[in-house]
């Protein structure tokens, strides 16, 4: 019989039960965090895919487009492939470098030595849904480089689409965060490429952005009741 079979036998009293998922909760959930500045407490919104922030990206290049009243045969193709003839003359192609865990410590984006490697609590309050019980938020954060290509037939084509790509995302930066993506960085511009496909030749410039994303997960008493009360009665 184990430990938690011991203490919640007695055909499983509320009072024992109770107790005991208090103690499991605090000691796993629960920590402070009265440290934790309100910057760095997870958003409930908080973007954690990145397919999401593609999404976002496309998003935002559509509606700057839109803004500028730019004709549907002028509009640039945003996508994770490589450049096609099928496509429209000028492409945004995106892809991941990398992904790792985030950094608490201080420096350059990504090159921080502490690194967030399990999920952190950042908010402990009470569980609207269950009168009398917790529910914990916990986040774990994940620091990306995503390398955005523009490109186009020509390298001065090339070369404006990539300022424009530039303004852009220096343009729409709020609404980035205000979507949920916890930063987002320019890190530089990186060597020309050029790329020949079925006898088409592109030219491109890669743009390299930070992205941090945050994975959200929720833990609550009530869910930590039922789960011990189930796996309890499983092992009796």
């Amino acid at each position: 019989m184990t430990l938690l079979q011991d203490i919640l036998d007695d055909d499983l009293k509320v009072d024992n039960r109770r107790l005991v998922v208090r103690q499991l909760y605090q000691s796993y959930f629960d920590s402070d965090t009265s440290h934790i500045a309100a910057r760095l407490r997870t958003p409930k919104n908080a973007v954690s895919k990145l397919q999401d922030v593609y999404s976002l990206i496309g998003r935002a290049i559509s509606d700057y487009e839109t803004r500028a009243g730019t004709p549907s045969t002028e509009t640039v193709t945003f996508t994770e492939e490589t450049p096609d003839k099928k496509f429209n003359p000028e492409v945004i192609s995106i892809s991941c470098i990398s992904s790792i865990p985030g950094a608490f410590s201080q420096g350059a984006p990504m090159e921080g030595k502490i690194k967030n490697l399990r999920f952190i609590p950042r908010e402990s309050v009470d569980d609207p849904d269950h009168p009398g019980y917790r529910v914990a938020m916990l986040g774990y954060e994940l620091d990306n480089l995503l390398r955005l290509t523009c490109w186009a037939r020509t390298n001065k084509a090339a070369n404006r689409r990539a300022d424009w790509f530039q303004d852009l995302m220096f343009e729409y930066d709020w609404w980035f965060c205000a979507e949920g993506i916890n930063r987002i960085i320019f890190m530089g511009r990186r060597e020309d490429k050029v790329l020949e496909k079925d006898g088409v030749k592109w030219y491109g410039r890669p743009l390299d952005y930070f992205v941090r994303c945050e994975k959200i997960k929720m833990r609550s008493e009530r869910a930590i009741e039922e789960i011990l009360v189930n796996l309890t009665l499983s092992a009796g």
